[in-house]
């Protein structure tokens, strides 16, 4: 079996309000060589969250944006309903659960994480 990191997760990142982190959250999130796609979803922010976003140039990120605040779940649900790749993380924008403290390995044939709230294997 190959062990080598390859890009299979789809990380989720609700922002509301996040222009304090939002930048350095994405940073750290890319360093991993497992990340193969970042989605965040602006949830309505009305400060420069979503002026910095618009201003990110990075293929591996893609940007949602809500017209409105309808909450996390509804920021998660939109997250989901466009992720692409194997595995689904969850990574708050506000660094609550940091990505440095991630830790990431393949057993088996599952690729199991320690990372944030939970994971999706999508079928």
């Amino acid at each position: 079996m190959n062990l080598d990191p390859r890009p299979c997760l789809s990380v989720v990142v609700p922002c509301y309000n996040e222009e304090a982190t939002i930048e350095s959250l994405l940073a750290q999130v890319l360093q991993s060589p497992w990340v193969a796609e970042v989605i965040v979803v602006d949830d309505g922010s009305r400060d420069r969250s979503r002026e910095i976003l618009a201003g990110l140039d990075n293929p591996r990120v893609r940007v949602i944006l809500h017209d409105r605040n309808q909450g996390k779940g509804a920021a998660l649900r939109t997250g989901f309903a466009h992720a692409t790749h194997d595995y689904v993380i969850v990574q708050d924008a506000d660094l609550e659960y940091d990505p440095d403290r991630k830790s990431t390995r393949l057993n088996s044939s599952h690729l199991v994480i320690s990372y944030a709230v939970f994971c999706l294997k999508k079928k």
